[in-house]
C-alpha cells in the first residue's frame, strides 16, 4: 500500500546539506557527488520534504558534514 514520508534538515547552524537518494537492494552509495543519478534532492538547512512512497527501493540518506540532523516520519497509507 505503500506510505508517505516526511524528512526535513534540522540542523541549527552551518550551510551543511542532506542529500536523499534512492537505492536497489541495499546498494547504498555516496550521494554528494552532482553526477549520482540514484539521488533525488537535497535539503538545506530547515528545508523540509513531503511525498508519498511505495516501499519498492530503499531510501539512502548522506550528508555533507557529520554535524547534520535530519527528521523523518513515516505514515503507512493503511
Amino acid at each position: 500500500n505503500g506510505g508517505f514520508i516526511y524528512m526535513k534538515n534540522t540542523t541549527s547552524s552551518g550551510t551543511g546539506l542532506i542529500y536523499i537518494g534512492i537505492e536497489p537492494n541495499e546498494a547504498a552509495a555516496a550521494l554528494e557527488g552532482s553526477s549520482e543519478v540514484q539521488r533525488l534532492f537535497t535539503l538545506k538547512r530547515g528545508e523540509f520534504a513531503w511525498f508519498p512512497f511505495d516501499y519498492t527501493m530503499d531510501i539512502t540518506i548522506d550528508a555533507s558534514a557529520a554535524t547534520q540532523q535530519l527528521e523523518y516520519w513515516i505514515f503507512d497509507r493503511g
